[in-house]
Parts: C-alpha cells; structure tokens; sequence
C-alpha cells in the first residue's frame, strides 16, 4: 500500500502534517476536515488559482516569440538587485553637485554591464551564459534566438587602459567572440582610464598604448556593422574628472599664450599647474581619441561623450554623430526586463560646476560691446592706481581706451585682473 503523501496543514498555527488535500486545487493540505473549514475562509480566494500541470514536456517552441523573448530576458538581462534599484533611485532624485551625481551612476551602472573575460564587480568571465547553459544546448533555433537576447539588450563594455590590448581586428574583448555575435551589440559603452599624468616616466608609452586601442576599436566596429542603440564613451584620467570641471578655464590655454594657468590639486594631494606649454600634451590622448572616433562609419542612435577631454573633441564628435547626448540612450531595462541604466549628465564643452559655482560668481559674459570696454578700463585702471609712478603703465591704459575690443587676448583679461607682465605682452603684440 503506498504511503500517504504529507504535508503540513495549512489552518493557522496547526503544525500537524496534513494527509487531506483541498479537492478542487488539490494543492493544499490539512490534517482534519475541522481545520480546513476553518481555513475555507481564506482559502477560497486562491482556491481556483492554483491548476495543476498539464502532464508531458512542455514544448517551448510552440511557444510565440514574444513569450520566448520574455523567457529569454528574465534569464539574461541584467538588472538591479533590490538595493542597487534603492541606490539608484536616490542618486536619480539627488541634487546638487552634477558630474559627482553622474559618476557615482556610472558606478552604479556598471553592475548592468557585460564585459567578457575581465572581472567585473567580482563575476569573472562570461557569466549570463551560466545561467542559459541547458538552453543553449538545446538546438540551434533557440541558441539563436537566446544569443540574439543576449547581445541586443544588455549593455556591453570595452574598458580601454594604458597597455597594448587588443591585436586581433575585430577583437573587442579579453575573451574572444564570434564575430556574427559581437554584430549584434546595440548598446556599448568604452571606458577609457588614462591614470599616468605627463610627468610619469611611462606617459609617452601610455599614450601610444591607448592610441593603439582606439583605433583597433573603429576598425573592429567598422568591420563587424554594428548598428548601436547607444554609444557612451567617457574618458577618466589621472586627474577624475577635475578637468572637466574647469574645462573652460583649461581649454583657453590651448590657443592663448597669455591665458592665466590653471591649479588642480591631484589625487595624492599634489598640485599641478596647467600651462599653454604642457596643456596639450596632457590632452594628447583625448585629441587621439576624437581623431580616431571620427572614422567610425556605423550607425550610432544615441552619443554620449564626456569626462576630461577638451572641449574641441567632444564638440567635434557631437557634430559626427549629430546629436548631443540624451537621457535615455542606454536600454530601458524596467522592473519587466531589468533595471533602467542610470541617465548621465548631457556632455557639453563646458559642463558647469555646481561647486564651483557656489564657490565664486559666475565669470563675466564675453561680448565685443561697450560693457567689455568699460570692464577691461575698469582692470587697467586699476593697475594704473597700483602703479602710479609707471608711465608705461599709463601710456598703455591710453592705448587700451582707444583699441576695439576683438581679440580673444584681450576678452580673456577680463575673467581674472592680468599682471603687469601680461600687459607688457599684450601692449608689445598689439604694436606688432
């Protein structure tokens, strides 16, 4: 005779095991009639919701598309845990400072992302194949169809550093793909970490190491077709995005001689001063990287660049890809199909700083009127009744008076008062 299946009885705090079973659900055990009328009150509201299985496989191909797909995503989309989505939310909410706000986002984003054979967050190697191994070796139709899932709708990133990575073109990661699959990648996201300052002894070969992986990274994209969704690139160096905060005060010192050098204080608590002489030297990577993205011949939905690059570059690859980044260029991974990726700060040539901002006033607007007239008399006279004795100080407030105001040297005295050097050098190349 067999056994009577058990199960505990499902009244309240009975602890019994129950051997009768509800028979409608057929689910739902009790030990005693007494305690499942007892229980019949709550019960009956999900009563009829519980229907056993049919018996024999299931035959998934028969299943439509679009309920395949859905079994697909919730194997393979990535998306948050309850506290990253918690994380998330509050940074998405969070005001003040804007580029802080935006990296700890990028943080946060990269728990979404897919980089095959690089340790990324502690998961090493390829690890959504993990979890679809049965499905993959089922046939050849549904590996197809899981692959598809895989490459269309994750988020994919090619962390690029200061050492020669990749040989092979068409190689995009440290594990080697197929090329039909890496095709299919619509939403990619380049990191670019360049961490050696123009200072260290190993700059010069960082430099061509990461000019090496840009352009290897066009060609393999021009030859693979992709058609992305979303290209992000942003661009971290020694410095963490402090250039880019002062990226209108830096920029200047590219084509002016005469612009004021600029101070950041570096990670290890270093100053370093930029200057006209070593301002594009520090930039040589940036410029590389905007040379090089300007031959990507692929269809790109929505660009993204930003981080210490000089304005010029991300300006020029705007233009390329004829649009300005935008909230939303990464996939919507909802709740359905994942967490939504976090919307990063629009890339401009100048982002502003809100710390900065709440710092000091907001640098006067350049315009070649009367009221930048009055504003660079203001300066000279004010270097004038410093130096009262100086006639050539006087003999060059007369000249300044009288001279239209269109350079871009003179404009650029009036975000901070020149020194009497300064003015000597402009006075002599206004002769000249």
């Amino acid at each position: 005779m067999a056994s009577l299946q058990t199960k505990r009885c499902a009244s309240g705090s009975c602890s019994k095991d129950g051997t009768l079973h509800c028979a409608k659900c057929k689910v739902t055990f009790y030990c005693s009639k007494d305690c499942q009328k007892d229980h019949w009150a709550k019960h009956k509201k999900h009563c009829s919701a519980h229907k056993p299985m049919p018996e024999g496989t299931l035959e998934f191909l028969k299943l439509n598309r679009e309920t395949r797909n859905k079994v697909y995503e919730d194997l393979l989309v990535a998306r948050y845990t309850p506290s990253q989505q918690a994380e998330y939310e509050l940074l998405t909410n969070a005001t003040g400072d804007r580029l802080g706000i935006r990296n700890s986002l990028d943080q946060l984003e990269e728990h979404l992302m897919i980089s095959p054979g690089s340790p990324l967050w502690g998961v090493n190697g390829y690890q959504p194949l993990v979890d679809a191994r049965g499905l993959l070796n089922a046939n050849k139709q549904i590996n197809e169809e899981l692959t598809h899932t895989l490459f269309t709708r994750n988020i994919f990133l090619i962390p690029v550093g200061e050492g020669f990575r990749y040989q092979i073109t068409g190689q995009l990661f440290s594990l080697k793909l197929h090329p039909s699959s890496l095709a299919q990648i619509k939403h990619l996201v380049i990191s670019v970490s360049a961490q050696w300052d123009i200072k260290h002894p190993r700059h010069s070969n960082g430099v061509a190491a990461l000019k090496h992986n840009f352009n290897h990274i066009v060609k393999s994209l021009n030859m693979l077709g992709n058609t992305l969704e979303s290209l992000k690139i942003r661009f971290i160096s020694c410095f963490h995005g402090r250039v880019e905060e002062m990226r209108g005060d830096i920029d200047p010192l590219l084509t002016q001689r005469t612009a004021r050098p600029v101070k950041i204080m570096c990670m290890d608590n270093t100053v370093f001063t930029f200057t006209h002489e070593n301002v594009r030297r520090f930039y040589t990577s940036g410029f590389d990287l905007g040379d090089a993205f300007e031959k990507l011949n692929i269809p790109v939905k929505h660009f993204e660049a930003y981080g210490d690059l000089p304005g010029e570059v991300i300006e020029r690859l705007n233009r390329k890809f004829g649009v300005v980044a935008a909230a939303g260029a990464t996939p919507d991974n909802n709740n359905d199909g994942g967490a939504a990726p976090a919307p990063s700060v629009p890339a401009t040539s100048t982002p502003p700083s809100s710390a900065a901002a709440s710092a000091k006033p907001a640098a006067p607007h350049r315009d070649p009127t009367g009221q930048s007239r009055n504003n660079l008399a203001e300066i000279v006279k004010g270097m004038v009744d410093k130096n009262p004795g100086d006639k050539k100080m006087a003999e060059l407030a007369e000249q300044l008076t009288h001279m239209p105001i269109r350079s871009r040297e003179v404009n650029a005295m009036l975000f901070a008062p020149p020194t009497p050097e300064e003015l000597e050098m402009i006075r002599r190349e206004t002769k000249e």
